[in-house]
C-alpha cells in the first residue's frame, strides 16, 4: 500500500528494534513544501493521526510526528519526522521489557517487578492480593503492585510487582485488663493475625503493597470475648457499715438503782481488703448480670423509743442512722419498766414507777462478714472497635469475700 500524500522521502527510513522488548522502532523522514515549526501548522493532506499504520509495515503504529527544522536555500522546505512503533495487534497482550528485576527485604522474602510494553487501550487485569501458577521467578508470589508507568497517546508501560507472602514485622503493646495490641505488617497477602482485627492499613514498601493490621488479643492469643482473661489480686478499700446497737447500763447510787437507756455507735471503717479483679469482654451494650451482689446498701438502720416522762407525758424520738446497720436484724429492741429503787432513764430522763421505756433499732444492711459482693461501681466502658465498626465494651468487676475485722 503506497504512500498518497504529497511528500518527497528524506533520506532512508530507519528500522531498529528494541533491546528488550525485541519490537522494532521505524523512522520516517519527509519533504514538506512551506516553512513550518510545528506539526499542527502542517495541512490536514500531510499531517496524520496517531496509531495510523505504517504502509509498508502495518503492524507498525505512528506514535511521534514532529518538525526537524528546514532545508533549501530559502528555508521553504521543511522536515517532518515520523515515528513508527510495532505493537500486538490485540490491546490486552502484553510483551514484557527485560528481564525480571529479583529484590528481597530484609527479613529474606523475594520480591520481583516485571516491566510490559503494550497499546495505551489495554485493559489493566490481576487482583492484587492473589497469586498465580507459573514456572518462572513470580511462581507462587503474591500480585503487589498493578499499573501504568508510562502512557502516551499510543503506547504505555504496564509494571507488576509481586511478593512472596510474609511478615515484614510484628510488635506487641503491653497488657491492659488482659488484653494487648498486635500489630503485625505483611506482604503479599493480608496477613492473617489471631484475635480481634480493629483496623487494617493498606501501604507501600519500596513500590510493594503492605498491609498494617491491628488485632487485640487476650493472653492465649484469641479472641478477648471468647477468651478467658486472667484475673489478678489487689487490695481494695471497703467501708464496713457501722453498727447502732440498743444497750442499757446500770449504775447503783445509794438507795436507788438507775437503768440508763442509750444506743451505742460502733462506727464506719474503712480498710483495704485483699480483692479480685475480673474483666470481661462483650459486644453487647447491656450490662450483663454480676458474679455476686453488688455492695451498694439502699438504706441504712434507724431507731424508735417511747417512754412516759415524769410530767406524766408520753414522749417519743426517732430518726435514721445513715451509714449504720442494726447490731441484729431484723431488729434488737430494750425494755424496762420503772419500779420503786429501779428506775429506767431513756436518754438520760426519768420514768415514773410503773411506766415502761423502750429501745428499738431496726433495718440497714446485712452483716457483710463472710459474704462475696462486688465491691465496686461497675461500668461498660468502650475498649476498642472492630473492623467494621462494632464496639467492644469492657467490665471491670473488683470482687471480695469480706473478711472480718480484726
Amino acid at each position: 500500500m503506497a504512500d498518497n500524500r504529497p511528500l518527497e522521502p528524506h533520506g532512508k527510513r530507519d528500522l531498529r528494534y528494541d533491546k528488550d522488548t525485541g519490537l522494532g522502532v521505524l523512522t520516517r523522514k519527509w519533504k514538506v513544501k512551506g516553512k513550518y515549526t510545528k506539526v499542527a501548522e502542517l495541512p490536514t493532506s500531510v499531517k496524520r493521526d496517531f496509531e495510523t499504520p505504517d504502509e509498508e509495515f502495518t503492524t507498525y503504529l505512528l506514535n511521534q510526528q514532529y518538525i526537524d527544522g528546514t532545508e533549501s536555500p530559502d528555508g521553504e522546505v521543511s522536515i517532518l519526522v515520523e515515528v513508527y512503533i510495532e505493537l500486538p495487534a490485540d490491546p490486552e497482550t502484553l510483551i514484557q521489557s527485560g528481564s525480571d528485576v529479583i529484590l528481597y527485604s530484609d527479613n529474606g522474602l523475594k520480591l520481583v517487578e516485571q516491566r510490559f510494553f503494550c497499546r495505551r487501550t489495554h485493559t489493566l487485569t490481576g487482583t492484587v492480593g492473589t497469586t498465580v501458577g507459573d514456572s518462572g521467578e513470580i511462581n507462587g508470589l503474591y500480585l503487589s503492585w498493578n499499573g501504568f508507568t508510562e502512557r502516551g497517546k499510543v503506547s504505555a508501560i504496564v509494571v507488576k510487582r509481586w511478593a512472596e507472602a510474609g511478615i515484614l514485622s510484628k510488635s506487641f503493646g503491653r497488657f491492659s485488663d488482659g488484653v494487648r495490641p498486635v500489630t503485625v505488617v505483611g506482604q503479599g497477602v493480608k496477613p492473617t493475625v489471631s484475635g480481634i482485627i480493629s483496623n487494617t492499613e493498606i501501604g507501600n514498601f519500596e513500590g510493594f503493597q503492605t498491609w498494617t493490621v491491628l488485632a487485640f488479643q487476650n493472653a492465649a492469643g484469641g479472641e478477648p470475648t471468647s477468651g478467658a482473661i486472667p484475673t489478678r489480686q489487689i487490695y481494695a478499700n471497703f467501708q464496713y457499715p457501722g453498727i447502732a446497737n440498743p444497750y442499757t447500763k446500770i449504775v447503783d447510787y445509794p438507795g436507788v438503782t438507775i437503768r440508763f437507756m442509750d444506743i451505742d455507735h460502733s462506727p464506719q471503717v474503712t480498710v483495704p481488703i485483699l480483692s479480685t479483679v475480673k474483666v470481661t469482654y462483650q459486644t453487647s451494650n447491656v450490662m450483663p448480670a454480676l458474679d455476686y451482689p453488688l455492695w451498694a446498701p439502699k438504706e441504712w438502720a434507724r431507731y424508735d423509743a417511747t417512754w412516759i416522762d415524769t410530767s406524766d407525758q408520753p414522749q417519743s424520738r426517732g430518726a435514721g442512722i445513715r451509714g449504720y446497720r442494726a447490731a441484729t436484724l431484723p431488729s434488737k429492741s430494750i425494755s424496762h419498766t420503772s419500779a420503786a429503787l429501779n428506775l429506767a432513764a431513756p436518754f438520760g430522763s426519768s420514768v415514773p414507777v410503773g411506766n415502761t421505756a423502750t429501745i428499738t433499732v431496726t433495718g440497714g444492711p446485712e452483716d457483710p462478714v463472710g459474704n462475696t459482693y462486688v465491691i465496686n461501681k461497675p461500668e461498660l466502658e468502650e475498649a476498642f472497635t472492630k473492623e467494621d465498626g462494632t464496639i467492644i465494651y469492657k467490665l471491670v468487676q473488683v470482687i471480695a469475700t469480706i473478711p472480718p475485722l480484726s
